[in-house]
């Protein structure tokens, strides 16, 4: 529940401007995601979310710049995921496995 909770989160700033915890917690509820204040403070802070001005001025929920760059290198790098009994495979485009 709280990785689709995350991945939701995720989905929601990149989506929308969030302004505030409030907002997100309805559009969660709209997902079908109840969940409490205290429980998506405690996420905003696992997922080092930040609140940064738009190029409007107006504050809204966002990704440090790292970790998005970070996160597009990996979607771009890796096409599938498995494992094999403990053991997790990446499967890499040409060149990216490094």
């Amino acid at each position: 529940m709280k990785n689709r909770r995350h991945e939701a989160i995720l989905e929601i700033i990149t989506e929308q401007p969030v302004a505030t915890q409030e907002l997100l917690i309805e559009l969660l509820a709209e997902r079908g995601i109840k969940t409490t204040q205290a429980t998506l403070s405690r996420d905003i802070q696992q997922l080092s979310l930040v609140k940064q001005r738009d190029e409007n001025g107006v504050y809204r929920y966002s990704l440090p710049a790292a970790a998005a760059a970070e996160k597009s290198l990996f979607e771009e790098a890796v096409i599938s995921v498995d494992y094999a009994m403990n053991t997790i495979v990446l499967k890499c485009r040409a060149g990216m496995a490094q």
